[in-house]
């Protein structure tokens, strides 16, 4: 079992002063001025920054010690056998309503090469939604449920662990549908991503199979809190307190952790050995990490996990490659949204005529969109 980050000892410090403690306030300044205030604020978030930085550097090696840093070790990644998914989502505001264009994809590695697939999803929305929001959110959680779906398919191709493009909790906060109104649609994709990923997990435990989430934009405060520095974000620590090739030990994850436990005890899963915990790599030069969420039954393989995935990091990033490839499988550009809504359009026009053209004015992108 690998060793658990420990709370940080008393008397570690705090940057208290460097974070939320400032008032909301503003002043009226002649227009000329606009442009120099908007650089003096700049150079003021450049002293705010000098100092937090300043304060952790101080406090660098006790922090290391409590997050338990340690180094990767050389590996040959030639046979390890990996999957990985990701989905993506994208589309155009129309007058009518979002029109989602949403992807999942994934794949088997033996090391840095394909072995099996690419394989792919996709899947219609019953309608447009005039509601941006929680279309947005719709086509997210979607994309998640996708996600799980095809990961479960490469289980038995990936002995040494499937990657999801994420984290492997869903955030209560963003996708809830308590706090407002959804509709039908949105209610059963939440709880049916909930059931996918469930079974994921189930499945993946009774195959000793890791299931492991890459969040590549790291914006938790998880580490930060664990060490008693809330409000510094864990991207702060990984760029102020680890070397490229270094790694926290993993630390429990708190949120969505409940959730998760009721969704897995309405299945009837026993919750045991899946909580997720929270390892930070630090990938490369420049600040470049990346965090891994890694259910508890493989924290015995997160040394071995770690080392693969940085001898399989992708310039200039240093994200995995598995992860970095199956992204740009995903990838649906601006241009290939662009070109779907020509096609829709053309096709209306087709369908009302000369005599009803003014109708085509439903599927006008919305803000004047190029």
């Amino acid at each position: 079992m690998a060793k658990v980050a420990e709370r940080a000892p008393k008397g570690l410090g705090s940057l208290e002063p460097y974070l939320d403690g400032a008032r909301i306030e503003y002043r009226l300044i002649p227009y000329d001025r606009l442009r120099a205030e908007l650089a003096s604020q700049a150079l003021e978030h450049v002293d705010d920054a000098f100092r937090l930085a300043a304060t952790i550097e101080r406090l660098r090696p006790p922090l290391r010690r409590a997050l338990g840093v340690r180094m990767t070790r050389p590996t040959d990644p030639s046979s390890a056998k990996l999957g990985a998914v990701d989905a993506g989502a994208n589309g155009r505001e129309l007058v009518i309503g979002l029109y989602p264009v949403i992807t999942a994809v994934g794949a088997a590695f033996e090391g840095p090469s394909v072995a099996v697939g690419p394989i792919s999803a996709t899947t219609k929305l019953p309608r447009l939604y005039g509601d941006e929001e929680e279309a947005r959110k719709l086509a997210t959680l979607v994309g998640y449920y996708l996600q799980f779906e095809l990961a479960l398919r490469l289980l038995h191709e990936a002995r040494d662990g499937v990657l999801l493009d994420g984290p492997l909790l869903l955030r209560r906060n963003v996708y809830s549908p308590r706090g407002r109104h959804y509709g039908e649609t949105y209610l059963e994709t939440f709880w049916a991503a909930w059931r996918s990923l469930v079974r994921l997990l189930a499945e993946a435990r009774d195959w000793d199979v890791p299931v492991v989430g890459v969040v590549k934009r790291v914006r938790s405060t998880i580490l930060g809190r664990r060490v008693g520095l809330d409000g510094v974000g864990d991207s702060s620590l990984a760029a102020l307190c680890m070397s490229p090739g270094e790694y926290t030990s993993p630390v429990p994850a708190d949120s969505g952790w409940a959730d998760l436990v009721g969704h897995l005890k309405e299945a009837g899963v026993d919750p045991d050995g899946l909580r997720p915990h929270v390892v930070l790599v630090r990938a490369g030069p420049g600040g470049s990490h990346y965090r891994l969420d890694v259910p508890e039954y493989a924290l015995d393989r997160v040394d071995a996990l770690v080392s693969t995935l940085y001898s399989l990091r992708a310039p200039p990033t240093g994200l995995p490659l598995p992860i970095v490839a199956v992204d740009r499988l995903t990838r649906v550009t601006h241009r290939e949204a662009l070109i779907l809504h020509h096609r829709m359009f053309s096709s209306l026009a087709s369908k009302l005529g000369a005599a009803r053209a003014e109708l085509l004015s439903l599927l006008a992108l919305r803000h004047g969109e190029l």
